[in-house]
């Protein structure tokens, strides 16, 4: 599949929206950064996006999938999960 950098901001603002640990947090950082490229319409929502058969909604339930194995795994923050 092709992914575009609209799939993967739209998954990551929804991931982030979702995931973060308060206004304080590393993740909620990222998300405003990540609000200056992408905003959502008033129709789009992360449980729509994890329905759809689309990119962004397969980078989504990656993203979310990955962040639940890694609950049982000794590396338990998301700081780690989301560095690149």
């Amino acid at each position: 599949m092709h992914w575009d950098r609209f799939d993967i901001c739209r998954a990551y603002y929804w991931f982030l929206a979702n995931y973060h640990h308060g206004q304080g947090s590393p993740e909620y950082i990222r998300l405003c950064r990540l609000s200056w490229k992408y905003r959502p319409s008033s129709i789009d929502s992360s449980t729509r996006l994890e329905r759809e058969d689309s990119n962004a909604g397969m980078i989504y339930r990656n993203l979310v999938a990955r962040l639940h194995r890694q609950k049982n795994n000794k590396y338990n923050n998301i700081q780690f999960f989301l560095a690149f």
